[in-house]
Formats: C-alpha cells, structure tokens, sequence
C-alpha cells in the first residue's frame, strides 16, 4: 500500500464518522462534508492503486 492509499482510507475513514456524526445529531452540513470526504479517500485510493500499476509495469519493462 503506498502513501496516496494510506491517505485514502484516512479520508474515507473520516468521511464515514463524519456521515454518521452528522446523522446522529440532524446535521444535514456534516453529513454532506462526509459524503465528501468519502469520495476524496475512495478517489485517493483509486490514484495510488493506478500509480502502483504503473510501477509495476516499470519495473517489467526494466527486466
């Protein structure tokens, strides 16, 4: 897993507490900003599996 996963999660992480704080307390502000968050750490995470790929593909061709 490499750093643009890692941060990902964290904020899918953060975005999932943030959704459920705001369902909990009626905050329709809060939970909009979780859905938020959560798509950024899905997208994040998305991006470094690609750059992952990538590297891989590199490191074939270097062989």
């Amino acid at each position: 897993m490499n750093r643009d996963e890692r941060q990902g999660r964290m904020k899918e992480t953060q975005g999932h507490v943030e959704k459920a704080a705001g369902e909990a307390l009626g905050d329709d502000e809060l939970k909009r900003q979780g859905h938020s968050h959560e798509a950024e750490g899905k997208v994040d995470k998305a991006a470094g599996k690609v750059k992952q790929g990538i590297d891989k593909a590199k490191d074939a061709f270097k062989k």
